[in-house]
């Protein structure tokens, strides 16, 4: 996959109506109160983005979905997102946004692992197995898939 095409509004999960004002104007009003369902509620809502956060391109697609929707928490806790039909067109440019941020820094460090002699090459992709095998089995580690798990000399 090279980036993320979010969905519609109508194919979301978002249950028999595309949109229910009703529903969304109480969650945003729940989230911005702090209620801790809220959270729970938009991260079952908004699970159609979750296509966005795929392994290819994030090492913890689960993790990058939650904190995609914690930033959004976060943005109507502290009032910079108050109405509710701005919510998914504020939640599917984040998306957008995190993606290309993603597809954008893995792209330079290919570029510049690219310019390494090999032997400095594997002495950093050693490096990156050693942290990622020291981090709970590579689940926080921000490398590419496909470098943590096989091996590195060739």
């Amino acid at each position: 996959m090279d980036g993320c095409t979010p969905p519609s509004q109508a194919s979301l999960e978002l249950g028999p109506n595309s949109f229910d004002e009703d529903l969304w104007s109480a969650l945003v009003e729940r989230a911005r109160d702090c209620d801790a369902d809220a959270y729970q509620d938009l991260y079952l809502r908004l699970g159609g983005f979750r296509q966005c956060f795929t392994r290819q391109l994030f090492a913890d697609p689960e993790g990058a979905y939650g904190e995609f929707v914690r930033e959004l928490v976060d943005q109507i806790r502290y009032g910079f997102l108050r109405d509710p039909h701005s919510l998914l067109a504020e939640a599917r440019a984040r998306a957008m946004r995190k993606t290309a941020d993603r597809i954008r820094s893995l792209t330079t460090a290919a570029r510049v692992l690219s310019t390494l002699p090999k032997r400095h090459r594997e002495v950093l992709i050693r490096a990156q197995l050693a942290l990622c095998s020291s981090a709970h089995l590579g689940q926080d580690c921000d490398g590419p898939p496909a470098r943590r798990v096989g091996a590195t000399t060739g």
